[in-house]
């Protein structure tokens, strides 16, 4: 935890190889998980990509209350309507966003 706690910080300061770190260290989990949601290998490459993006993105505003990787996972099962894994998961459940 502390360590995890010691990237947040060096991310929200600029850190690339911070960012690169949480990178690496939850990709597989979260690919294994949007795989789960979304049944196809390619569309949870880009959610993943997505949360990361996103992240990276808004890091200065960025309040982490909790662990990172809980956060990191409610991103993956909760798209925003007019992203693309909205369509993507509309197109294996048939369900719109």
């Amino acid at each position: 935890m502390l360590e995890e706690r010691y990237l947040i910080w060096r991310f929200k300061h600029g850190s690339a190889a911070a960012f690169e770190r949480i990178y690496e260290k939850y990709k597989t989990d979260l690919l294994k998980l949007a795989v789960v949601l979304l049944g196809e290998t390619c569309a949870a490459e880009d959610v993943v990509h997505d949360v990361f993006v996103h992240v990276a993105r808004t890091r200065a505003n960025l309040r982490i209350t909790g662990n990172l990787k809980a956060l990191l996972t409610t991103a993956i099962g909760t798209p925003p309507p007019s992203s693309c894994r909205a369509v993507a998961s509309e197109r294996t459940t048939g369900k719109p966003p």
